[in-house]
């Protein structure tokens, strides 16, 4: 008779442990050759546990066709246990620990009930348009695709946990109409965080004179005439608006005009220029000079500075003509044309025609030089009996039949001796800048 080596196996054996002890117990009993073996409850796919020597249990709880592996009673795993298929709990069935058996209970439709609060590590994850609820109400949080969430009941936040950035004032509907007693307002009971509702009321009660108050108005249509009005250190008091220490800062005119008794401060950029009565200021009254001030905006950036008078003169630069020609004392020869060749090679921009005494008359010494025509004169002074035309390669002086000067002594107008004078032609040309 071979020996039996197989151990015996308990319900709470894992699967592979009866595996074990099976293909063992299969060995051993190939080697018996004779004896008594006693199975008790004996039944077909029952698995068998030994009783004791040559005497097993067919265990009714614990089964085995070929395929399935079933057991009717409670299964303790101590190991790892790796599943190919699927795990399913019977109807109204529990998934627990030792300590808590039925922590999770999985309904017969499906639904699954926690005994204790579940952690989840990685969040939860609701489906679009699902819904968030209690037994009593399934729907309470519903979350739409997209991420717009609706309450089916009013929601109880902890006190002071939203903050008022968080209040869309803007987007709430108007009032539609003016005010009354009985409107609501939310007030900060205290400034202590507690929040609470007054009624619109309470706040005409607040800000009303104590007068006021115990006469009962409901509507304020007139104060009459205040001679003083002080509020905190702004003072009202006639036609002046100040400060308690400066009573007439701001005063008024019966015709509207402001006058301030200290110098105003506007913000930066605040004044348009259109607003500036330039034609109503004062005159200079003088020429300019180097140290008089204008207004310029600093770099066309809206920063406003002063600078000298000077600087435009630096910055402008002294105008230059870079071509100029002078010609020769030539000799006066009334009713004709004098021919003056300049070679600038371009109209002159500006032509002088000078006299020059070569014999000293009406008071003027020999060597004076009268200037005739100037100034841009291409055209010339016909009162003093001259013309004059440019181009680009001469200057003509047309002299009548007398020319005109003032004598020196008299002052008085008269005609040179064409004999005692010569004309003297000066011409620039090129970019004044």
């Amino acid at each position: 008779m071979a020996t039996v080596t197989a151990a015996s196996v308990a319900t709470s054996d894992s699967l592979e442990r009866f595996r074990q002890e099976f293909n063992t117990l299969r060995s051993d009993v190939s080697n018996i050759t004779s004896g008594t073996i006693t199975i008790n409850n004996e039944s077909n796919n029952r698995i068998l546990t030994s009783v004791s020597t040559n005497t097993f249990n067919a265990e009714s709880g614990l089964t085995y066709d070929g395929s399935t592996f079933a057991v009717s009673g409670a299964m303790t795993v101590s190991g790892l246990s790796t599943l190919s298929g699927n795990l399913i709990i019977p109807n109204a069935g529990n998934i627990g620990s030792a300590g808590d058996t039925d922590a999770i209970a999985i309904a017969s439709d499906g639904k699954t009930t926690f005994s204790q609060q579940t952690t989840h590590s990685g969040g939860i994850l609701i489906a679009n348009a699902g819904n968030i609820g209690s037994a009593g109400d399934s729907d309470s949080i519903a979350i739409a695709s997209d991420g717009v969430v609706t309450f089916s009941q009013a929601p109880v936040f902890p006190d002071g946990s939203i903050a008022v950035a968080d209040l869309d004032i803007d987007g709430g509907t108007d009032i539609g109409a003016g005010l009354a007693d009985a409107d609501l307002f939310i007030v900060d009971d205290g400034a202590g965080g507690t929040n609470r509702k007054t009624a619109a009321s309470r706040i005409k009660t607040y800000v009303a004179d104590v007068t006021l108050t115990t006469a009962a108005q409901t509507n304020i249509t007139s104060l009459g005439t205040l001679t003083t009005l002080t509020v905190d250190s702004v003072i009202i008091n006639g036609t002046n608006i100040g400060h308690t220490s400066d009573t007439d800062s701001i005063a008024i005119a019966s015709n509207g005009v402001v006058t301030f008794s200290q110098a105003p401060v506007f913000p930066d950029g605040s004044i348009a220029v259109v607003d500036l009565d330039i034609d109503g200021a004062t005159d200079i009254g003088a020429a300019i000079v180097d140290a008089d001030l204008f207004i310029i905006d600093d770099g066309a950036g809206g920063t406003n500075r002063k600078t000298a008078a000077s600087r435009l003169k630096t910055y402008i630069g002294s105008p230059k003509l870079t071509l100029e020609f002078e010609s020769s004392a030539t000799d006066i020869t009334l009713d004709s044309v004098h021919t003056f060749s300049h070679s600038l090679g371009v109209r002159p921009t500006l032509v002088e025609v000078w006299v020059k005494c070569t014999d000293g008359e009406r008071g003027w010494a020999t060597g004076d030089y009268l200037l005739m025509a100037g100034a841009g004169g291409v055209g010339g002074t016909i009162d003093a009996g001259l013309s004059i035309q440019a181009d680009a390669t001469n200057v003509e002086v047309l002299a009548g039949a007398e020319i005109r000067i003032h004598d020196q002594s008299t002052f008085n107008e008269v005609s040179l001796s064409a004999s005692k004078w010569d004309f003297v032609v000066v011409a620039y040309g090129g970019d004044l800048g």
